[in-house]
Protein backbone atom coordinates (compact mmCIF):
# COMPACT_ATOMS: atom_id res chain seq x y z
CA UNK A 1 0.00 0.00 0.00
CA UNK A 2 2.60 1.92 0.76
CA UNK A 3 4.55 1.43 -2.45
CA UNK A 4 1.45 1.86 -3.85
CA UNK A 5 1.04 6.10 -2.96
CA UNK A 6 4.86 6.06 -3.75
CA UNK A 7 3.85 5.09 -7.11
CA UNK A 8 1.06 7.38 -7.48
CA UNK A 9 3.22 10.26 -6.00
CA UNK A 10 5.64 9.52 -8.80
CA UNK A 11 3.43 9.69 -11.55
CA UNK A 12 1.83 12.40 -10.33
CA UNK A 13 5.23 14.35 -10.53
CA UNK A 14 5.89 13.39 -14.12
CA UNK A 15 2.32 14.18 -15.14
CA UNK A 16 3.37 17.55 -13.56
CA UNK A 17 7.19 17.94 -15.07
CA UNK A 18 5.14 16.59 -18.48
CA UNK A 19 2.79 19.43 -18.14
CA UNK A 20 5.59 22.11 -17.66
CA UNK A 21 7.46 20.58 -20.86
CA UNK A 22 4.65 21.12 -23.06
CA UNK A 23 3.99 24.84 -21.55
CA UNK A 24 7.88 25.38 -22.08
CA UNK A 25 7.64 23.47 -26.06
CA UNK A 26 4.68 26.03 -26.85
CA UNK A 27 6.76 28.84 -25.69
CA UNK A 28 9.73 27.64 -27.76
CA UNK A 29 7.57 26.98 -30.87
CA UNK A 30 6.26 31.01 -30.36
CA UNK A 31 9.65 32.60 -30.20
CA UNK A 32 10.09 30.23 -33.74
CA UNK A 33 7.15 31.90 -35.29
CA UNK A 34 8.94 35.42 -34.29
CA UNK A 35 12.69 34.52 -35.64
CA UNK A 36 10.84 33.36 -38.63
CA UNK A 37 8.60 36.54 -39.14
CA UNK A 38 11.60 38.81 -38.47
CA UNK A 39 14.07 36.92 -41.15
CA UNK A 40 11.26 37.37 -43.65
CA UNK A 41 11.02 40.81 -42.90
CA UNK A 42 15.03 41.55 -43.12
CA UNK A 43 14.53 39.22 -46.54
CA UNK A 44 12.22 41.84 -47.74
CA UNK A 45 14.28 44.95 -46.71
CA UNK A 46 17.43 43.08 -48.92
CA UNK A 47 15.10 42.27 -51.89
CA UNK A 48 14.19 46.34 -51.65
CA UNK A 49 17.92 47.20 -51.38
CA UNK A 50 19.03 45.10 -53.93
CA UNK A 51 16.24 46.57 -56.31
CA UNK A 52 17.44 49.94 -55.43
CA UNK A 53 20.48 49.45 -55.98
CA UNK A 54 19.71 47.85 -59.76
CA UNK A 55 17.93 51.11 -60.12
CA UNK A 56 20.63 52.96 -59.39
CA UNK A 57 23.22 51.40 -61.70
CA UNK A 58 20.88 51.61 -64.13
CA UNK A 59 19.85 55.48 -63.99
CA UNK A 60 24.08 55.52 -63.85
CA UNK A 61 24.31 54.81 -67.53
CA UNK A 62 21.06 56.99 -68.50
CA UNK A 63 21.83 60.54 -70.13
CA UNK A 64 19.16 63.57 -68.84
CA UNK A 65 15.92 63.45 -70.50
CA UNK A 66 15.68 60.23 -70.88
CA UNK A 67 12.42 59.25 -70.00
CA UNK A 68 11.51 56.71 -67.09
CA UNK A 69 8.56 55.42 -65.35
CA UNK A 70 8.32 56.16 -61.18
CA UNK A 71 6.79 53.39 -59.04
CA UNK A 72 4.18 54.93 -56.71
CA UNK A 73 3.12 52.11 -55.08
CA UNK A 74 0.52 49.21 -56.23
CA UNK A 75 2.10 48.27 -58.84
CA UNK A 76 1.04 51.82 -60.58
CA UNK A 77 3.84 54.37 -62.33
CA UNK A 78 3.59 57.98 -63.71
CA UNK A 79 5.85 58.45 -66.83
CA UNK A 80 8.72 60.66 -65.61
CA UNK A 81 12.01 62.68 -67.04
CA UNK A 82 15.53 62.63 -65.83
CA UNK A 83 16.54 65.66 -64.99
CA UNK A 84 19.13 65.10 -62.14
CA UNK A 85 21.20 61.59 -62.46
CA UNK A 86 24.10 62.74 -59.94
CA UNK A 87 22.64 62.67 -56.52
CA UNK A 88 19.88 60.73 -54.51
CA UNK A 89 17.88 61.55 -51.87
CA UNK A 90 18.03 59.09 -49.07
CA UNK A 91 16.59 58.18 -46.14
CA UNK A 92 19.06 57.71 -43.29
CA UNK A 93 16.93 57.09 -40.42
CA UNK A 94 14.72 58.88 -37.93
CA UNK A 95 12.80 60.57 -40.81
CA UNK A 96 15.81 62.24 -42.08
CA UNK A 97 16.97 61.93 -45.77
CA UNK A 98 20.06 63.58 -47.61
CA UNK A 99 21.23 64.31 -50.90
CA UNK A 100 23.89 61.67 -51.34
CA UNK A 101 25.79 60.43 -54.48
CA UNK A 102 24.85 58.10 -56.37
CA UNK A 103 28.30 55.94 -55.38
CA UNK A 104 27.44 57.25 -51.78
CA UNK A 105 23.81 56.18 -51.87
CA UNK A 106 25.20 52.88 -53.61
CA UNK A 107 27.31 52.77 -50.07
CA UNK A 108 24.86 53.13 -48.13
CA UNK A 109 23.17 50.64 -49.44
CA UNK A 110 25.55 48.01 -49.16
CA UNK A 111 26.67 48.73 -45.50
CA UNK A 112 22.63 48.05 -44.78
CA UNK A 113 22.87 44.88 -46.64
CA UNK A 114 25.71 44.02 -44.76
CA UNK A 115 24.09 44.70 -41.28
CA UNK A 116 20.60 43.21 -42.15
CA UNK A 117 22.63 40.18 -43.50
CA UNK A 118 24.53 39.93 -39.79
CA UNK A 119 21.11 39.99 -38.36
CA UNK A 120 19.93 37.29 -40.34
CA UNK A 121 22.88 35.36 -38.97
CA UNK A 122 22.30 36.29 -35.80
CA UNK A 123 18.42 34.86 -36.30
CA UNK A 124 19.26 31.64 -37.73
CA UNK A 125 21.76 31.35 -34.58
CA UNK A 126 18.76 31.71 -32.46
CA UNK A 127 16.91 29.80 -34.31
CA UNK A 128 19.15 26.91 -33.92
CA UNK A 129 19.10 26.99 -30.32
CA UNK A 130 15.21 27.21 -30.11
CA UNK A 131 15.55 23.96 -32.34
CA UNK A 132 18.34 22.31 -30.29
CA UNK A 133 16.02 23.02 -26.47
CA UNK A 134 12.84 21.67 -28.07
CA UNK A 135 14.67 18.60 -29.25
CA UNK A 136 15.62 18.38 -26.06
CA UNK A 137 12.02 19.15 -24.21
CA UNK A 138 11.06 16.64 -27.00
CA UNK A 139 13.66 13.93 -26.14
CA UNK A 140 12.78 14.07 -22.27
CA UNK A 141 8.52 13.91 -22.96
CA UNK A 142 9.30 10.67 -24.44
CA UNK A 143 11.31 9.56 -21.79
CA UNK A 144 8.75 10.58 -19.04
CA UNK A 145 6.39 9.19 -21.48
CA UNK A 146 8.13 5.62 -21.04
CA UNK A 147 8.56 5.87 -17.74
CA UNK A 148 5.07 6.57 -16.73
CA UNK A 149 4.40 3.56 -19.12
CA UNK A 150 6.25 1.15 -17.30
CA UNK A 151 4.44 2.39 -14.04
CA UNK A 152 1.21 2.05 -15.04
CA UNK A 153 1.98 -1.36 -16.41
CA UNK A 154 2.99 -2.10 -12.81
CA UNK A 155 0.75 -0.55 -10.87
CA UNK A 156 -2.00 -2.92 -12.83
CA UNK A 157 -0.11 -5.82 -12.62
CA UNK A 158 -0.05 -5.09 -8.63
CA UNK A 159 -3.87 -5.10 -8.69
Amino acid sequence: MICNGKMETNIREKQEELQRILVDAENYKRQAEEVVRRVQMIMSSREEIGTAKKALMSLKAKKRGTEVLIPIGAGSYIIGELRNIKSVIIDIGANISLEKSVEETIEILERRDRELEHSIQKFQRIASQINTKLLELDSRSREIMRELQTERELANKEK
